[in-house]
C-alpha cells in the first residue's frame, strides 16, 4: 500500500472483452447459436486512477465472506479502510439491506490523509440460505465495492440415549453415582451449548412444569442431580460427553429434567434423569419400578378383616403381592414376580479413604421365610423360586412366587390373606413383611 500511495503512476489499461455474435432467432430459452470464428473482440481502454480509499484487510480483497453461521447467531467482521490522499476525504456507505442480515455495527467517519478507520460488519442469517451483497463505500472522487458473502445453516445436535431418559440406576444414601449422555454436533459449524435443570428454575416454572417432571429433593437443599460440563463449544462432526452426579442424602426416588440449549436457539432438548436411593445395598423393587410385571404396592390396600399382628423392631417396611386367582383357568397355578437388587460398588462413597482392611463381600443375599403352620392348606399352596439366594453387585434377581388356591378355601368373591418375613443381608440386614392377598374370581 505505501508503493501504491507513492509510486502509483495514471495510466491507461487495456481489456480485451470477446463478443460472440450468430444469425437468425433466439430459441424459446433466449439462446442463439453461434460459431467461434465469428467472434468480434472490443478492446476497451480505461484511465487507472488513483483512488483515496484502499482496503488493508482481506489481504486487499474486495470479498467480505462470513462463512458458515448458525441461524439466529452473529458472526462481526472487522475491515481496516486507509486514505492514500493527501487531502482528508469524506466517507459514506450505500444502504445495508432492511432485513437485517448485513449490518455495519459502527459509524463511519471523515479520514484524516493517510488515516485509518476500522469497519465493522454483522452477519445474521434469518433462514438456512445463502446471503450475497454489494455495499459501496464512497468517497468524492472513488468507491470501494465491497462484496459480502454469508451462508446460515440449521443446527443439528443428536442427544445419546436418544429415549430422552437416562436411569442412573440405585446407590446407597450416603454415596455418589455417576452416569453419563451424548451429544453430537452433526451440523456443519461449532455449536455453543448449556445445560440447566428444570429443578434450578423458579418456582412459578416448577409449578407449571407438574409434579411429573420433577421429583423428590434432597434434605439438605443441595440438588441431588449436577451435570458437568454445563457450558462448552462442541466443534463440527464431534461429540461432548456430559457427566450427571446423582448424589442422594435419604432413602428415596428421584427424579429431573436435564435441559440443553443452543446459543441463540428456541428450541431446546430435553432429558429425564432418575435414581433410586436406599439406605442399604440390599433392596426390592417396588411398583414405582417399571421392571417388575406383577401388582406390587407399598400402599396397604383397603383389606378391613386382615389380623393385626405385632411388628418386629427391626422390620423397616412392608411390601403386597396380589393374586388374581380366577376359578376358569384350568392350570390354577397363578405366578406374581418381584425383583430383589444389590447396588453395592455402584456409587462411591464421599469419604473413601484408602484403607488396608479386607475388602467387604460385594455380593448380597436374601431369604424368605416359609410360612407359618398356623396358615394351614395355605402352606403348600404357595412356593418361593429361589426361596433365598445371592445377588452380586449392581445386579437384580427375579423371584417368583406360585401360588394355587387350596380347593377347601377356593370360593368365588373369597380373599385369602398371608404374610412372610424377607431377610436381606448386605452391608446392613434388614427385614420387610411380605404380605399377600388372593382375590377368588371366576
Amino acid at each position: 500500500m505505501i508503493k501504491l500511495k507513492t509510486n502509483f503512476e495514471q495510466r491507461f489499461e487495456k481489456i480485451l472483452i470477446p463478443c460472440f455474435t450468430g444469425a437468425g432467432e433466439c430459441s424459446h430459452d433466449k439462446t442463439l447459436d453461434y460459431k467461434l470464428y465469428d467472434t468480434v473482440y472490443l478492446q476497451v481502454h480505461l484511465p487507472a486512477v488513483k483512488p483515496e480509499l484502499v482496503l488493508l484487510s482481506q489481504n486487499g480483497s474486495s470479498i467480505v465472506d462470513f462463512g458458515n453461521v448458525c441461524i439466529g447467531q452473529t458472526k462481526k467482521l472487522e475491515l481496516t479502510l486507509k486514505s492514500i490522499s493527501e487531502d482528508p476525504v469524506s466517507l459514506s456507505t450505500s444502504a445495508f439491506p432492511h432485513d437485517g442480515t448485513f449490518q455495519k455495527v459502527n459509524a463511519t467517519r471523515d479520514l484524516a490523509p493517510l488515516g485509518l478507520h476500522q469497519m465493522i460488519l454483522e452477519f445474521t442469517p434469518r433462514t438456512k440460505a445463502k446471503y450475497y451483497e454489494v455495499v459501496e463505500v464512497r468517497t468524492k472522487k472513488s468507491t470501494l465495492h465491497l462484496h459480502l458473502h454469508g451462508c446460515g445453516v440449521e443446527p443439528s445436535l443428536v442427544v445419546s440415549p436418544d429415549s430422552g431418559t437416562l436411569d442412573l440406576g440405585h446407590v446407597m444414601v450416603g454415596e455418589i453415582l455417576h452416569g453419563t449422555f451424548t451429544l453430537k454436533n452433526n451440523s456443519e459449524i461449532d455449536l455453543q451449548y448449556g445445560i440447566s435443570l428444570l429443578s434450578e428454575k423458579s418456582d412459578v416454572v416448577q409449578a407449571f412444569s407438574g409434579p411429573s417432571e420433577i421429583g423428590n429433593s434432597n434434605k439438605s437443599g443441595i440438588l441431588p442431580f449436577q451435570c458437568t460440563p454445563h457450558t462448552g463449544n462442541i466443534s463440527s462432526g464431534q461429540t461432548q460427553e456430559i457427566t450427571v452426579k446423582f448424589n442422594p442424602d435419604h432413602k428415596d426416588s428421584y427424579k429431573d429434567v436435564v435441559i440443553v440449549n443452543l446459543l441463540n436457539q428456541p428450541q431446546e432438548t430435553r432429558i429425564e434423569v432418575r435414581g433410586q436411593s436406599w439406605t442399604g445395598s440390599m433392596f426390592v423393587l417396588e411398583a414405582r419400578d417399571p421392571a417388575p410385571s406383577v401388582t406390587l404396592h407399598t400402599l396397604v390396600p383397603h383389606i378391613e378383616d386382615i389380623a393385626a399382628e405385632p411388628e418386629p423392631e427391626e422390620m423397616k417396611g412392608e411390601f403386597w403381592v396380589v393374586f388374581i386367582c380366577s376359578l376358569s383357568d384350568p392350570k390354577q397355578m397363578f405366578t406374581e414376580t418381584i425383583s430383589i437388587g444389590n447396588c453395592r460398588g455402584a456409587g462411591v462413597k464421599l469419604d473413601a479413604l484408602v484403607s488396608k482392611d479386607k475388602a467387604p463381600k460385594p455380593s448380597g443375599d436374601f431369604a424368605f421365610d416359609p410360612l407359618k403352620a398356623d396358615y394351614g392348606p395355605l402352606v403348600k399352596a404357595l412356593t418361593f423360586n429361589p426361596q433365598k439366594g445371592s445377588v452380586e453387585s449392581c445386579a437384580n434377581v427375579p423371584v417368583s412366587f406360585q401360588f394355587s388356591p387350596p380347593k377347601e378355601l377356593a370360593e368365588v368373591g373369597s380373599r385369602l390373606q398371608f404374610n412372610t418375613m424377607l431377610t436381606l443381608k448386605g452391608e446392613t440386614t434388614e427385614q420387610f413383611r411380605i404380605n399377600f392377598v388372593a382375590e377368588i374370581v371366576k
